[in-house]
């Protein structure tokens, strides 16, 4: 939803922030990403989604809970208040379209390799050595003479 916002408004998006830090009207971010951790920078406005992985709701007493409602003062906003088209909005407004809902299956097999290491690398290589080579765009098995 983040990004798809972002470009509805014509902002920059960055997604999983773990931490942000506002210096005038610069936003430094550090997120995780494909382990790496990153630190970008960004002016704004521009919109940031959130990493809730690492992140824990805070316990709010009884009372702060009778405080947030005791009082109603709920401010109702609707297309017209905003000066948007109803037709742009909600489900027939959304460009995005879901087909199908589904919890993927994983459909490989898992490979234990057991024995001296000596024997596990020549069976790794016996096993895999075309996986690996054409990932790594190299012929890994041992040359002859090494």
């Amino acid at each position: 939803m983040g990004p798809q916002l972002a470009e509805e408004l014509g902002i920059p998006c960055v997604a999983y922030a773990d931490e942000l830090r506002l210096e005038d009207r610069t936003l430094r971010i550090q997120r995780v990403s494909d382990s790496f951790l990153e630190t970008l920078e960004t002016d704004l406005p521009c919109l940031v989604t959130v990493n809730t992985a690492n992140r824990r709701p805070r316990y709010v007493p009884l009372s702060g809970l009778q405080d947030a409602f005791g009082e109603v003062n709920i401010l109702s906003v609707g297309t017209a208040d905003l000066g948007i088209e109803p037709e742009r909005v909600g489900a027939g407004g959304s460009p995005t379209r879901i087909v199908e809902i589904f919890t993927p299956v994983a459909e490989k097999e898992n490979v234990l390799l057991t024995g001296a290491p000596k024997k596990i690398v020549e069976e790794l290589l016996d096993r895999f050595d075309a996986r690996i080579g054409g990932v790594i765009r190299k012929d890994i098995a041992p040359q002859e003479g090494r």
